[in-house]
């Protein structure tokens, strides 16, 4: 989409990100960042032992990762999207593993007219490269109008 404006975007249209591969620098840079450094994440040892077998990313590096690939799917623009308004709904339905790749699939759900501005309510879910669902939510953006 080129600059959507509140009134380009169109119930039932579907647009699909570019993939991202999440690395182990990534799970070390989220924890650094946010002090997350549970063990579930961050030690190989004790993560063979516990439920997935292995190391998982945060469910909120996911989420982070999950909103930059929305943003690189064009469906939101600087100069038309006035900013993030809200997250509904966000599940996570399987582990993201180091070395797995995922983009969002995009489809807009519907929009709400407040004047001179409104929301539109995206659904975003989160695929690995098997095209497995790894997480879903409702975004809600604030799109500018064109007058």
């Amino acid at each position: 989409m080129d600059k959507p404006f509140f009134e380009d975007y169109q119930e039932g249209q579907v647009i699909q990100s570019p993939g991202r591969t999440i690395t182990e620098t990534d799970i070390v840079n989220f924890a650094s960042f946010t002090g997350d450094w549970a063990q579930m994440h961050t030690n190989r040892e004790f993560a063979q032992k516990a439920f997935f077998k292995e190391r998982v990313a945060h469910g909120a590096l996911t989420f982070a990762v999950s909103t930059g690939l929305a943003v690189r799917s064009g469906i939101m623009h600087d100069e038309t999207t006035i900013g993030f308004y809200g997250v509904d709904t966000l599940r996570y339905l399987k582990p993201v593993l180091i070395g797995d790749t995922i983009k969002v699939n995009i489809r807009v759900m519907g929009k709400q007219d407040k004047g001179r501005k409104g929301v539109v309510d995206l659904e975003i879910r989160v695929v690995n490269q098997r095209e497995e669902d790894v997480a879903v939510y409702t975004m809600k953006i604030l799109a500018k109008k064109k007058n």
